[in-house]
């Protein structure tokens, strides 16, 4: 298992990782058809960059918190990270889950933005699969490589980021 503690011991491990994770997060941002993270539990660190690099994002309400812990653990942001956390979500959010490592519950993290919905988790996946149905305009004929370009031309820092760090 891979936690941010282990980064700081291996700078190497450190430094694929995160290109691995970069390369990730572009591919996800700019993939042609929405996606839907279904967050069955606690989202930390790289699963919560993950997580929003998603369309769209449901979390399990009983059970888990969203949350970025580099602040207590003394670990920085890469520019990459920077980007998808302030412009995918809202700053109010940002400010208290980066700068005070809050984690945020279910309720609280729609609350503020930083999801679009929660569900129990006997219901989750269930719903994340409605969710995705329902954005990719399933039988509306919606084309694949003009949502790409629209993703990219959206999010274009994340071309940016993802080609700066190559």
């Amino acid at each position: 298992m891979c936690v941010g503690e282990n980064m700081i011991e291996n700078p190497q491990l450190t430094s694929q990782f995160t290109m691995d994770l970069s390369t990730l997060y572009y591919r996800l941002i700019t993939f042609p058809i929405p996606t839907v993270a279904a967050i069955n539990g606690h989202a930390y660190g790289a699963g919560t960059f993950i997580a929003l690099a998603h369309d769209m994002l449901i979390m399990r309400e009983e059970r888990g918190y969203f949350c970025l812990p580099e602040a207590k653990l003394n670990l920085p942001f890469r520019s990459e990270m920077t980007r998808v956390m302030v412009r995918k979500r809202i700053p109010l959010s940002i400010q208290s889950t980066s700068l005070l490592s809050y984690p945020f519950p279910a309720k609280e993290a729609l609350k503020y933005g930083i999801i679009h919905g929660h569900s129990p988790m006997s219901n989750l996946l269930e719903m994340c699969v409605s969710q995705a149905e329902r954005l990719s305009g399933k039988g509306e004929g919606l084309n694949r490589e003009n949502l790409r370009k629209i993703k990219m031309s959206v999010f274009d820092w994340a071309t940016l980021a993802y080609t700066e760090d190559r």
